[in-house]
């Protein structure tokens, strides 16, 4: 039967910090959370399968299980298979990262974000296991990890052992790519990993700038030793440049990212967009910005990289095409972002 529904509604669970949720790509909606203030507690697994299966009938009924849902990308028409298990993981109860990135939720209070300890996930996944709800039929599904950085991530190795053993093929691992990690490397030699570091430009002056520590020369390194240890065809590493109006945002600076990751013989590249800009500003988005998301995914073809397109650039272009987005036309509101983005920078810097 085809009707609109969600891939993640239907069998992701979001573990963060003090929430589960079932959406990823719209967690800061209170409505969406399965169980708020939740830190490790026991839960009854099938019993969230069936509230999934609720929702799924729901939109069956051509309803909106949420109402976040009603302008979301993901919120797709298709033919929806019926099923009874969880096959995607999303790992995020952790907030702990050595970048300070200017444009990060943590910016604000890094040292508090630093210092947050995580519940223990591994006998919650254990239980999943063992109630028979957490599957990967034929390898299908997926291992996300968002939270901090994997880096700062207590009992990472225990985590890919255990979804490897479970049936588990496809991970997706962001890392700041200032420590380099064996479990990363093994997973991308291994499985099916898509393994990203987002360094969102290509020189040391500017990656301090944005990420305010110094330490560009040691991700290039780890970033060419993660490159050469993807699997052809079956893992991938790419290297991100997430558009940030007003500090990296010149072709001539998203120029020197391809020539650098040609260099390191990368052969994936991503680009997004920077979420809270854009939940600041959708009715304002600075028309250079559309223009350069187009470049980098036109040049980025040309000069022979795989290009992927990531959540809120996606969501941009979606909001775009739909007119809930709109591009910017007042001097005065460019003016305001720009004192925005200046005063991001300037924060615990």
């Amino acid at each position: 039967m085809k009707y609109k529904f969600c891939e993640q509604l239907q069998k992701c669970m979001f573990f963060e910090a003090e929430s589960l949720i079932h959406c990823c790509n719209c967690s800061v909606d209170e409505e969406v959370k399965y169980k708020t203030g939740y830190f490790g507690e026991k839960i009854n697994w099938k019993d969230a399968v069936k509230e999934k299966q609720r929702l799924q009938n729901e939109a069956k009924q051509g309803k909106i299980p949420f109402s976040t849902c009603k302008n979301c990308h993901l919120f797709i028409e298709k033919e929806w298979e019926e099923t009874d298990y969880i096959n995607e993981i999303v790992i995020s109860h952790w907030t702990k990262c050595y970048c300070n990135c200017y444009y990060c939720y943590t910016a604000e209070e890094k040292e508090e974000f630093n210092s947050f300890k995580e519940y223990d996930l591994k006998p919650i996944l254990q239980d999943m296991k063992k109630d028979g709800v957490l599957k990967f039929p034929d390898g299908k599904g997926l291992v996300r990890f968002l939270g901090g950085d994997v880096s700062e991530l207590k009992d990472f190795d225990w985590y890919i052992n255990f979804f490897l053993e479970a049936g588990a093929k496809k991970f997706y691992i962001p890392t700041s790519g200032i420590k380099f990690l064996p479990a990363v490397e093994k997973v991308l030699k291994e499985g099916e990993a898509e393994v990203i570091i987002s360094p969102d430009c290509a020189t040391r002056e500017l990656y301090k700038k944005i990420k305010r520590v110094d330490a560009f020369e040691t991700v290039k390194n780890n970033m060419k030793k993660y490159a050469a240890a993807a699997r052809k065809g079956k893992s991938v590493f790419a290297s991100k440049y997430i558009l940030l109006p007003y500090v990296n945002d010149s072709k001539k600076e998203i120029d020197k990212w391809f020539k650098l990751s040609k260099d390191l013989k990368i052969e994936y590249l991503a680009y997004d967009f920077e979420d809270k800009f854009l939940d600041n500003y959708r009715k304002n988005i600075p028309p250079h910005i559309v223009q350069l998301l187009n470049y980098i995914k036109d040049e980025g073809e040309k000069r022979g990289f795989k290009m992927l397109l990531f959540r809120y650039a996606a969501q941009l272009f979606y909001e775009l095409e739909h007119g809930i987005a709109n591009i910017l036309t007042d001097e005065n509101i460019k003016k305001e972002q720009i004192a925005y983005t200046e005063k991001l920078l300037a924060r615990n810097s």
